[in-house]
């Protein structure tokens, strides 16, 4: 497996217990980690080897993760190489040339949303690199049926593409609410980035009184969205929690959950939301449409369309009986997602694909 997700080197991370379950799925799993922390190589779980692949040079680190995934995928005929985004996928690519092992290409992200490439110059050279590999892949694994739709209107459509999206514990627990009669509270749990656009979410809280948003996370726009609150004159109403590892209370103290990004891949805080109950507003990305549809278990507004959130805020918050019809709906589809064993028989299943 070839990851940039560096939490697997942390004892208590989810990605490390993850990786404890995949562990028992197969004889061996190597996990070769882009990272520019410097790190030892660990063990764990009695045939679990995570292998850190340091640099502060992107590049450079590529470079050794390539030869150290070289070292031991040529041990054996029998590996699968599987590799998340686009550095990864060069890895995969390469292995697959070289050594004909069969690559599994994971793909996380809208790569072919227009949002997505129009966003940066780094996400034009991911969407380069997604049309120039995927089509050498052994077979790929997506996190939506989204990205597989998007995938096959570009033309990849050789390539075996399974759904499976990431795993949340699927046991249904509805939020009690915030119990403020008078103000509606919601929740956005997010890494506070451009493509997120809360900008967009504190502009609608803005003109709608009577709104508590509390937004949980960090990132690099932290400042900038502070400032913003100030200009826009809603420090008052809009509380940065922070991060927090555990998120629970926050689902479970309030009313509504809004995602306002101009892309998604997946959302599993959307998931994470109707696993409480929650009433969804969102835009247009990710798992809207077949996970949360319009008027049906969510209200979906267009990327970027300020005006069409504020009356989707507007409504959630004057008709106490669309939440509650929302919330019926949460838990019918909570209902339906795969259970722990389900979810790893299918994800050794997408591998099982791959091999043979």
């Amino acid at each position: 497996m070839i990851s940039g997700d560096d939490s697997a080197l942390r004892p208590n991370s989810a990605f490390r217990g993850r990786l404890i379950d995949y562990g028992k799925l197969f004889d061996e799993l190597w996990v070769i980690i882009l990272t520019d922390n410097i790190s030892e190589p660990i063990e764990f779980g009695g045939n679990i080897h995570v292998i850190p692949a340091n640099s502060s040079y992107k590049s450079l680190a590529v470079a050794k993760a390539l030869w150290r995934s070289f070292m031991v995928a040529r041990r054996d005929k029998s590996f699968v190489v599987s590799s998340q985004e686009e550095f990864g996928a060069i890895i995969g690519f390469c292995l697959r040339v070289i050594l004909r092992t069969p690559w599994q290409a994971q793909v996380h992200s809208d790569v072919f949303n227009s949002h997505f490439q129009n966003f940066s110059f780094k996400n034009k050279t991911r969407t380069f690199l997604a049309r120039l590999l995927l089509p050498h892949a052994t077979c790929i694994r997506v996190v939506s049926a989204r990205i597989k739709r998007s995938l096959e209107e570009n033309g990849i459509t050789k390539v075996p593409i399974v759904v499976l999206p990431i795993f949340v514990d699927a046991t249904f627990k509805k939020s009690d609410g915030s119990g403020d009669g008078e103000k509606l509270h919601v929740l956005m749990v997010s890494r506070l980035a451009k493509e997120k656009n809360i900008l967009m979410a504190l502009k609608a809280v803005a003109k709608i009184s009577n709104i508590i948003l509390h937004v949980v996370g960090d990132g690099p726009e932290k400042n900038f969205l502070t400032i913003q609150a100030k200009t826009l004159g809603v420090s008052s109403r809009v509380i940065f929690e922070g991060w927090h590892d555990n998120t629970d209370e926050f689902y479970n103290s309030t009313d509504v959950y809004m995602l306002t990004s101009w892309y998604e891949g997946y959302g599993m805080s959307v998931v994470e939301a109707l696993v409480h109950g929650m009433p969804i507003v969102m835009t247009d990305v990710g798992i809207a449409r077949d996970v949360v549809r319009d008027n049906v278990s969510g209200l979906l507004v267009r990327p970027g369309d300020e005006k069409h959130l504020e009356e989707a805020l507007l409504k959630l918050q004057k008709d106490k009986k669309l939440r509650e019809r929302l919330s019926n709906e949460a838990k019918k589809i909570v209902d339906a997602l795969p259970d722990k064993n389900r979810y790893l028989k299918e994800y050794k299943e997408s591998f099982d694909l791959c091999a043979t």
